[in-house]
């Protein structure tokens, strides 16, 4: 059984073994159990990523006494398999996640769009600190603006585009001067700006077809109370599989990549 593991690149605890490719624990397993003793890992990358300390991700053979939960499994036995530090990655796939996010508006604002173009040229150096700072502070002010249209009229297509401008202006801006842990918890909270974003948009955008003020009263309760977990959990599916997919292509995990697909 193959699953993912973040890590700061130790062990933790009361050990601080490097962790790093072949490296193998084990431990009794009667007395595992999750959330508490035994080796950690999640069966989906984005349910690890959840749980990320750090920016060092591991394919993992688990084996042993095995207990499965939600987002977790917990194991006796856990071998690290391929090692690699995936920050680019996390960034990259942070700035993906807000680009679905604008593409579920008609019309999204060039300065959303903008900004996260700029992201793109500042990770590879061919824009400054400051460029990416006044891109990100371009990309606030449109949410701004779409904010406050959607409160003073609920339009809803202005509210769907206050939904995903935030999480373009938040990915521009985030860990722009973090490295390491920081950098990842950043990236990481982008992530999950943007699905929260991609489902209060799509709820938003479906309930302005809706009859009657009530209707559309209550869908817009709903969706600023966080409904539309429906919409969450499709946007989260895709995300794991992108994810999966620009992990798998990396050089540390590729000679892995039928072998996981595979199971």
């Amino acid at each position: 059984m193959y699953t993912w593991h973040f890590s700061n690149g130790q062990l933790g605890y009361d050990r601080s073994d490097e962790i790093k490719a072949g490296l193998s624990l084990a431990c009794a397993g009667d007395s595992i159990g999750l959330c508490d003793y035994g080796f950690h890992s999640s069966n989906l990358l984005i349910d690890a990523l959840r749980n990320a300390k750090g920016n060092f991700l591991s394919l993992c053979e688990v084996g042993g006494k095995i207990i499965e939960g939600d987002d977790e499994v917990v194991s006796s036995i856990r071998r690290h398999i391929a090692v690699g530090a995936i920050e680019r990655t996390l960034h990259l796939f942070a700035i993906w996640c807000a680009e679905q996010a604008l593409s579920l508006v008609d019309k999204p604002d060039e300065r959303s769009l903008q900004a996260l173009a700029v992201k793109r040229l500042w990770m590879d150096s061919k824009a400054t600190d400051d460029e990416l700072a006044r891109a990100s502070a371009a990309a606030g002010a449109a949410a701004w603006d779409a904010a406050r249209v959607a409160v003073v009229a609920w339009d809803a297509d202005a509210a769907a585009a206050a939904a995903v401008a935030w999480v373009a202006a938040w990915v521009a801006d985030a860990a722009r001067d973090a490295v390491g842990d920081e950098a990842v918890a950043a990236a990481r909270a982008a992530v999950w700006a943007g699905a929260g974003a991609a489902a209060r948009a799509t709820a938003v955008l479906a309930a302005r077809d809706a009859v009657g003020d009530e209707a559309v009263a209550a869908a817009r309760a709903a969706v600023w109370a966080g409904a539309g977990a429906a919409v969450g959990d499709e946007a989260r599916e895709e995300q794991n599989v992108k994810l999966t997919e620009m992990v798998l292509e990396l050089p540390e995990f590729a000679p892995y990549k039928d072998l996981y697909i595979a199971q």
